[in-house]
């Protein structure tokens, strides 16, 4: 769904608003680690391109890069990924990586704690896993994947499409990737030490390997990567302080061109990106601040996305900003475009109550509303509900603010109304199976229907 164009003499700027006005149906986003346990907490990332995402709720942002795709066979294609996440320098203690503060090159790792492990997959979605039952080898995500993690031999992940990846290289950041496999196509990985050293790619009997170079003093951060006859690569540029990369080239000529600045943020000293100059002229420029929600014991703070301007040639400059704040009831956050929209965003967040058994609705959207001017736009509002039995008896927890001690639920959407233009559709989702695809929906508006699923 569009919103309306923005009534402005330059065309560029019309183009530049239309584009990015696009309302999409609720998805997954990137989620606060062990803060709140699953993926699926049905928030809407705002994505203006393929490669940025903000989480609307954290208002974390994730870019997420495909350096090197080589298509495979059985759906197994070999992706060299290449993803920041501004948490990872706002959230966290820094952690510098291949490629500096905020960045990774990975295939995926899981990490331990307690009842609960952090999942993160090459492209950087973050999901984590809870014990299925007390003192179990084998965790679920509210996703349905599937990890045994015993005690000695090394964990093994299976995703509901089929994909299992094995971890079985240790490092400090917990087990890394060393084989994937689908339809009997393998990916394996090896390393030295934590840094990737040679990927291959095995499919209907021939080999594909990709090799990676570091240097050899100072931080040792990835140079290079290399594959084929004759040999490509994609090179990796830093700047004198080497603290992370700036500049990735790629084998047809086009770069990507990265700049930094330090900031006291979320009561930390981050190295955080500022610019993204893509290889066609245009550039991003973010600014991040610290906001906080709740109050009192329930104060939160978080390093967020405060504004984001682009420019570049051929493109007229137009600048976002946004805004995170408690309401009445409710988390808040709003959005201004350059074309003048206000998106606003409710969530059950430290600003709600919660009654007994309702925790897994932290962090799930209960409305979004745009506006343009003093005209109102659509509202999409959002009733959720959970499946009837746990995934876990472990109760799920968010420190200070509630729990479920009956275990932890994975969140359906049963209600979903949009108001546009004075008319009101509703869709309602109800008999829900055993992984939370509903078997009847039914739909209100000018017309109605029911679709019964067997």
């Amino acid at each position: 769904m569009m919103g309306l164009p923005c009534r402005i003499s330059s065309l560029l700027l019309f183009a530049l608003c239309t584009f990015f006005s696009l309302v999409s149906d609720p998805a997954r986003a990137a989620d606060e680690n062990l803060v709140d346990p699953g993926q699926i907490t049905f928030r809407e990332p705002i994505a203006d391109t393929s490669d940025e995402h903000i989480d609307p709720y954290t208002g974390h942002l994730d870019l997420t890069y495909t350096d090197l795709h080589l298509p495979g066979d059985g759906g197994l294609d070999l992706h060299i990924m290449r993803t920041y996440k501004s948490s990872r320098v706002t959230d966290t203690a820094m952690v510098d990586g291949k490629l500096g503060y905020g960045w990774d090159i990975s295939f995926g790792r899981v990490k331990q704690d307690g009842n609960f492990v952090t999942i993160e997959l090459q492209d950087g979605t973050t999901s984590t896993a809870v014990r299925e039952t007390y003192g179990s080898s084998y965790f679920i995500t509210k996703e349905f994947w599937k990890l045994y993690m015993p005690v000695g031999p090394f964990p093994v992940l299976q995703l509901t499409d089929g994909t299992t990846i094995t971890f079985g290289q240790g490092s400090l950041q917990g087990f890394l990737a060393t084989e994937i496999r689908k339809n009997n196509n393998t990916i394996t990985i090896s390393y030295d030490s934590d840094k990737i050293n040679t990927v291959t790619y095995t499919a209907g009997g021939s080999s594909k390997t990709i090799s990676f170079h570091y240097a050899t003093s100072g931080r040792r951060h990835l140079q290079s990567i290399t594959w084929g006859s004759p040999s490509r690569q994609i090179t990796y540029g830093y700047a004198a302080d080497d603290q992370a990369v700036t500049s990735v080239s790629l084998p047809g000529g086009d770069r990507w061109r990265y700049t930094y600045q330090q900031q006291a943020i979320n009561l930390r000293s981050a190295y955080i990106l500022r610019t993204v100059t893509t290889p066609w002229g245009g550039t991003v420029t973010y600014g991040f601040d610290t906001f906080a929600r709740g109050n009192g014991v329930l104060l939160k703070t978080q390093g967020s996305v405060a504004s984001k301007q682009l420019s570049g040639r051929g493109l007229v400059t137009g600048t976002w900003n946004y805004d995170y704040q408690e309401g009445s009831g409710y988390d808040e956050t709003t959005i201004n475009d350059p074309c003048g929209r206000t998106t606003t965003y409710q969530f059950y967040g430290y600003g709600s109550s919660y009654g007994s058994g309702e925790c897994y609705k932290y962090g799930l959207t209960t409305s979004k509303v745009v506006t343009h001017g003093t005209s109102h736009e659509i509202t999409t509002a959002y009733i959720w509900n959970k499946l009837t039995s746990p995934i876990s008896p472990i109760a799920y927890t968010i420190p200070i603010l509630c729990s479920d001690l009956a275990g932890t639920f994975v969140p359906v959407l049963t209600t979903e109304t949009i108001t546009r233009g004075g008319k009101q559709y509703t869709t309602s989702y109800s008999n829900f199976d055993a992984y939370g695809s509903p078997c009847t929906i039914a739909e209100q508006g000018s017309n109605s229907r029911t679709t019964t699923v067997s």
